[in-house]
């Protein structure tokens, strides 16, 4: 697969020339259509999703009057692959894509759009209806004998049954998705499974890696090492091994750039993801200079890829080094920039933390309790926020302990009750635009 990328990347002029011929071309769409649906792995596994996105746009925009089994597959691939925010408008395409499905009799297509949509409906809050939609999803994908869609999503069904408590059937799941992310060598999945994991089973998971790690290096295994490497990374970091993780880490990041996934490699993976991970590595040593400097690395290749999440968590974190430097402009304009980025309800409690500090650091006490107290409400989200990585989980949670423990010191207990109940009794739309107001 790494060759297979490789050998394409050195093609995008060809590939670029290709869809504007397509452009040209009196058929209402449909060779555009075609092509943008089938490029749409190259642009997302070679770090080019802004690009990618745009030809996709473009081709659902003039192929609007298409047979809906051409359309399908694009608006699919502009929904899944990209990851449509906010996070309504990702629901509305999962939603279409299940229809047209639906009205073709494609079942593989509507087997994908059924988790397109339970991943959309989930990170709305509605946890119940996006989990049905998921089961019904892998129900119908058993059906079809595909183990490789399989893998993913057992995996991220247990994650979210173990954001939101179920630790029984989470682990369950998470355990049958990483035996067939091995058996299909799915790396993202795999990685996803064992980090996940970790926080449940941390000596199990740990162990688990090092031993795929063992045998990738042994069958030399590139692509897979660089990922191993990565989640290994992740876990000696949230273990505090910090001069084990930069070592673990600075592995991973020399073997990507060698394959050529200067960028994303689709699955968290590439060079880019492993800079993120080291920049969060500097913070949690207290090295914030660096860490700063390493988030503005990041923002640089995240604009190149054009990924909004990468970018808001990039901005985020940024913010917080700011705030450990006393930069409290250099703060605001970073986390008003992630905002901006943010894919949605995913993330909003993290948002809403890291405001709550910079209105604790600019003695607006009363403003942050009510922000911690709207962050509080949405504690299953905060679960799901912080599953998204080992290291993040193990930071966020230390840092937002320690904050909410600072903020309350300094307000008598009445006065914290009061602001705190204010936030809580907030709604989700009144807490962020509360939080953005002054911005």
């Amino acid at each position: 697969k790494t060759a297979y990328f490789l050998r394409l990347d050195a093609e995008l002029g060809n590939l670029r020339a290709l869809l504007e011929w397509a452009r040209g071309r009196h058929d209402e769409g449909v060779t555009s259509l075609r092509l943008a649906a089938a490029a749409h792995w190259l642009w997302y596994g070679l770090g080019h999703q802004a690009e990618g996105r745009a030809w996709l746009e473009d081709a659902l925009t003039r192929g609007h009057a298409a047979p809906p089994e051409v359309r399908l597959p694009a608006l699919y691939e502009y929904g899944n692959a990209f990851r449509v925010y906010p996070i309504d408008r990702l629901e509305a395409i999962a939603e279409a894509c299940l229809v047209l499905a639906r009205d073709v009799g494609d079942r593989w297509y509507e087997a994908l759009a059924l988790r397109l949509l339970g991943d959309a409906v989930f990170w709305r809050g509605k946890y119940e209806q996006g989990r049905a939609l998921i089961e019904q999803h892998l129900s119908l994908l058993r059906e079809l004998g595909d183990f490789f869609y399989t893998s993913m999503s057992l995996t991220e069904l247990g994650r979210q049954r173990l954001a939101i408590g179920d630790r029984v059937k989470a682990v369950s799941n998470l355990k049958e998705g990483l035996a067939f992310a091995r058996l299909t060598d799915h790396l993202s999945a795999q990685s996803s499974s064992l980090l996940a994991l970790h926080t449940v089973e941390p000596v199990w998971a740990r162990t688990l890696c090092e031993e795929i790690l063992a045998e990738q290096r042994a069958a030399g295994h590139e692509r897979g090492m660089a990922q191993s490497l990565q989640t290994l990374g992740q876990i000696q970091m949230a273990a505090g091994e910090y001069t084990e993780a930069e070592e673990t880490l600075a592995e991973s990041h020399h073997l990507w750039q060698q394959m050529g996934f200067q960028l994303w490699n689709g699955s968290g993976g590439g060079a880019a993801g492993v800079l993120l991970e080291l920049a969060r590595l500097a913070f949690m040593r207290g090295q914030y200079a660096i860490a700063l400097d390493q988030y503005r690395i990041c923002l640089d290749l995240g604009h190149i890829m054009g990924f909004h999440g990468y970018l808001a968590n990039a901005h985020l974190w940024a913010g917080y080094a700011s705030l450990e430097l006393h930069d409290f402009v250099l703060a605001t304009r970073h986390f008003r920039d992630s905002l901006q980025k943010w894919p949605g309800p995913y993330f909003r409690p993290l948002a809403l933390a890291a405001l709550a500090r910079l209105a604790e650091e600019q003695g607006d006490n009363s403003r942050a309790a009510r922000l911690y107290g709207a962050a509080a409400t949405q504690e299953s989200a905060v679960q799901i926020a912080v599953m998204m990585s080992t290291s993040i989980s193990h930071l966020g949670r230390l840092i937002y302990d320690r904050d909410v423990a600072s903020a309350r010191s300094r307000l008598i207990d009445l006065e914290w009750a009061r602001a705190w109940a204010e936030g809580q009794g907030m709604t989700a739309e009144q807490s962020m635009e509360y939080a953005q107001a002054g911005l």
